[in-house]
């Protein structure tokens, strides 16, 4: 199964301010201070009472949330943006086949982008208000979508598996454990290449389409999008730039997403952490991504809109 990486990123200096407007919003919304952590199935967009963030210090004028709650985190990240009256930029990578990200502008949408090419963020030029985000029963849907996408890919993985030289099997360990190297991914894409036209063709009808149908993003395209991040690049990229990195597509979406992250100025490790990827990362690799953590928040709600 490929990566489902997601965090959000608040214009901000002071790592406080982020925290204080998170609970503002949480406790709002029903939430309390606890010290309980939330279960597996949470993190993986399942109901749950309870909700967890860390929030990092600020690098290159950008601070870090990584929300255990991945469906909710859009709002959260809205909400956020209009309390302090800033930039945040929501990311998320889809199954490693494709990516996006929501640009939020004081609690308006500003921006959006699909490396797919759906219509899923086609949205208008004019901002989108904040209760536009997507509701209840949207976010359902879409957690039911992606159970789907996750067990017509664990069936795709058993017909690899019947077929699978032995180091290949050998490489996949390594990725699960986090020993892979560069080689080893090089190896296991020339390798999935490789297969049989039918698996490709189920692939693709598994995700839609996906980024492998896409068409690159055009120019007009663009420089519609650098017009509308312009508050947030540095000074020194270009219209061409962004451009570059929105029309290229790679077997794992992450690593172009991480590519947008330097741009904007994010630190690119971002595009393969969640909250719950984070458990997998090691102190050593957080400080050479320049990723410091500043604070783990934690909230539990007894609101009855959590049920299942």
């Amino acid at each position: 199964m490929g990566s489902f990486a997601n965090s959000w990123h608040v214009k901000c200096e002071d790592p406080r301010d982020v925290v204080r407007a998170v609970e503002e919003s949480l406790i709002s919304d029903g939430f309390q201070s606890s010290a309980e952590e939330p279960d597996d199935d949470a993190m993986w967009g399942m109901p749950s009472p309870h909700r967890a963030l860390h929030i990092s210090d600020p690098h290159r004028g950008w601070i870090g949330v990584l929300d255990s709650d991945m469906l909710g985190s859009t709002a959260l990240a809205a909400e956020v943006s209009q309390r302090l009256q800033t930039c945040c930029i929501h990311i998320l990578v889809n199954d490693s086949d494709s990516w996006h990200y929501v640009l939020y502008r004081s609690g308006l949408q500003h921006d959006a982008f699909d490396s797919s090419g759906g219509a899923a963020f086609d949205f208008p030029d004019d901002d989108l208000p904040l209760d536009a985000a997507p509701d209840v029963g949207q976010l359902r849907i879409f957690r039911e979508s992606m159970d789907e996408i996750e067990q017509g890919m664990q069936d795709l993985h058993q017909q690899l598996d019947r077929g699978t030289p032995d180091d290949i099997v050998a490489i996949q360990n390594r990725v699960e454990t986090g020993e892979a190297t560069p080689e080893d991914y090089n190896r296991l894409a020339e390798w999935i290449q490789s297969q049989a036209a039918d698996l490709t063709s189920q692939f693709d009808d598994l995700i839609g389409g996906g980024a492998s149908q896409s068409e690159p993003t055009s120019t007009a395209n663009a420089v519609q999008h650098f017009s509308k991040l312009t508050s947030i690049l540095p000074d020194s990229v270009t219209d061409e730039q962004l451009g570059a990195i929105l029309s290229r597509r790679a077997i794992f979406a992450e690593e172009v997403l991480g590519d947008f992250l330097e741009l904007i100025g994010v630190q690119p490790f971002f595009a393969n952490l969640s909250y719950r990827y984070l458990r997998e990362s090691t102190e050593a690799e957080l400080a050479e991504a320049a990723i410091r953590l500043f604070s783990h928040l934690k909230y539990k709600t007894d609101s009855l809109e959590f049920e299942p």
